[in-house]
C-alpha cells in the first residue's frame, strides 16, 4: 500500500484511539458571526482562539498550543480565513492553579498576510493564566495579571482546554 493511502486508512483509527490515550480536548472551532450576510450589512471580521495545555502535576512541566482564528469579509471576494498557532511551554503551579507560559509562533495558514501577522501576533510572548474551577470539570481561564476572563473550557487530569468568546467586529 502506498504511504499516502496507508496514512488515509489509519487516520480514522488514530482519531478513535486518541481520546483513550489521555487527550480529552473538547475545544472545537466555531463561528457565530454570519459571514453570509450581504457585505453592505456585515463588513467586518470575527476572531477567537482555542488553547490546549497538557501538564504534569508533580513536575509542573506544561506543553500545548494556542490557535487564533481570524475571519474577514472585507476583501470583497468572500470570507477569508487566517489562523495562527503558538507552541506553548511553561510551568503549572498546582497550589495556586497558575500556568506560567512562554509561547512561540510556530505556524500560520496560507490565507494570512504577513503584515497582519506582524501587527497582531508577536513571534514570542509570555503570560500567566489563572484557572478557576467550576462544577463538573469545567473551568474559567483568566489572565492572572488583570483577572480578565480569557475563556471557558474543561479540565481533565493532566490537561485543560479552553476557548475564547468570538468577537464580531463591524466596520
Amino acid at each position: 500500500m502506498r504511504p499516502r493511502l496507508l496514512a488515509m486508512a489509519l487516520l480514522p483509527l488514530l482519531v478513535a484511539v486518541l481520546p483513550g490515550l489521555g487527550w480529552h480536548s473538547s475545544a472545537m472551532a466555531f463561528r457565530n458571526c454570519d459571514p453570509n450576510q450581504d457585505s453592505s450589512v456585515f463588513r467586518g471580521s470575527s476572531r477567537y482562539f482555542i488553547g490546549e495545555l497538557e501538564f504534569n502535576e508533580s513536575t509542573g512541566q506544561t506543553i500545548g498550543t494556542e490557535t487564533h482564528y481570524n475571519y474577514s469579509n472585507l476583501d470583497g471576494s468572500g470570507v477569508s480565513e487566517c489562523h495562527v498557532t503558538y507552541d506553548i511551554s511553561g510551568f503549572y503551579e498546582a497550589a495556586s492553579a497558575l500556568f506560567l507560559l512562554d509561547a512561540r509562533r510556530s505556524s500560520q495558514s496560507a490565507g494570512c498576510e504577513q503584515a497582519f501577522i506582524d501587527a497582531n501576533y508577536p513571534e514570542f510572548t509570555s503570560y500567566t493564566l489563572q484557572v478557576s474551577f467550576k462544577s463538573g470539570g469545567n473551568v474559567e481561564v483568566l489572565r492572572a495579571d488583570s483577572g480578565e476572563t480569557v475563556g471557558v473550557g474543561t479540565w481533565y487530569e493532566g490537561s485543560v482546554s479552553y476557548k475564547t468568546q468570538e468577537t464580531c467586529e463591524l466596520y
